[in-house]
């Protein structure tokens, strides 16, 4: 059964604020992760912010590449092609809207993480997707079980975006390699969550609105023919509900996924139309 606008109770309480990660999707990617039970994280390269596609290269982020060095048999171009195939290309990202900051007259609804309006239009295809509402703790141990052992990532876990216009950074890396192994066991060394935020969790202010969390995993040796594929991580109890847009159309084929029987038999669903009450009303 799909409930009004005004049945978002459980996830639209004060109470709860903090509590979920929303996932804005096409209806389309929406009916994909149900059939399969998987969530997508998806290259870096394919963010929306065109600074996370281009092809990384010390000397061009800031701090980075004064002191980096080929020795033979390693060629300088080897070199930084591997910084961009470890740092970039091996990164693998599901992005996430939170709720915002209540604003100075109090709670609102268009700060709740479900009602961005922004996101449904950038997102959500117009209304005409959904939004996966994820209780944020559960899912962050779905991708600890997702990543053991531990060896298939480097780098794992949740960040919260930083909103700041400056540039792409990595250490200075002031040092010289003359093999592939040398230099993959060097970024493994100076990878920590502070250097993951640097690199994968900073954009440009003028995101900030979407208010984003992301879940992150770093591999050092995808193999080649898997280097720009995403990955598909099972999902368990961390879904809760699915909004759907205004303008989603027949629900028929979300419903049997949810259902009894389904899949996801117990998720809450939801209609909602942001236009329907005054920007910011409770």
């Amino acid at each position: 059964m799909v409930l009004d606008r005004q049945e978002l109770l459980s996830i639209d309480d004060e109470s709860s604020r903090g509590r979920y990660g929303y996932r804005y999707i096409g209806k389309d990617g929406l009916l994909a992760t149900l059939q399969t039970g998987k969530l997508r994280l998806a290259p870096f390269e394919t963010m929306n912010d065109p600074r996370e596609a281009r092809a990384w290269q010390a000397r061009s982020l800031a701090e980075g590449g004064a002191g980096l060095r080929a020795e033979p048999p390693l060629t300088e171009a080897s070199l930084q092609g591997e910084l961009d195939r470890v740092l970039r290309r091996g990164a693998r990202l599901a992005s996430f809207s939170r709720d915002r900051p209540n604003g100075p007259n109090g709670p609102a609804v268009a700060l709740r993480g479900w009602a961005n309006s922004s996101s449904w239009d950038r997102y959500a295809d117009k209304y005409r997707g959904a939004c996966m509402v994820f209780d944020w703790d559960l899912l962050g141990e779905e991708l600890d079980d997702f990543v053991t052992p531990p060896e298939l990532g480097m780098i794992s876990g949740r960040l919260n975006v930083e909103y700041a216009d400056t540039p792409l950074t990595i250490p200075t890396i002031d040092k010289s390699f003359s093999s592939l192994e040398g230099f993959r066991d060097h970024l493994d060394d100076i990878i920590n969550s502070r250097l993951a935020v640097e690199l994968y969790g900073r954009k440009n202010t003028c995101w900030s609105d979407e208010c984003e969390s992301r879940l992150l995993i770093v591999r050092v040796n995808v193999p080649p023919l898997e280097i720009d594929n995403p990955l598909y991580m099972g999902l368990g109890s961390s879904l809760k509900a699915i909004i759907v847009g205004a303008a989603f159309g027949d629900t028929t084929k979300l419903l049997e996924h949810v259902g009894a029987g389904g899949k996801f038999a117990g998720v809450s669903v939801y209609r909602t139309d942001l236009n329907s009450r005054p920007f910011g009303g409770q």
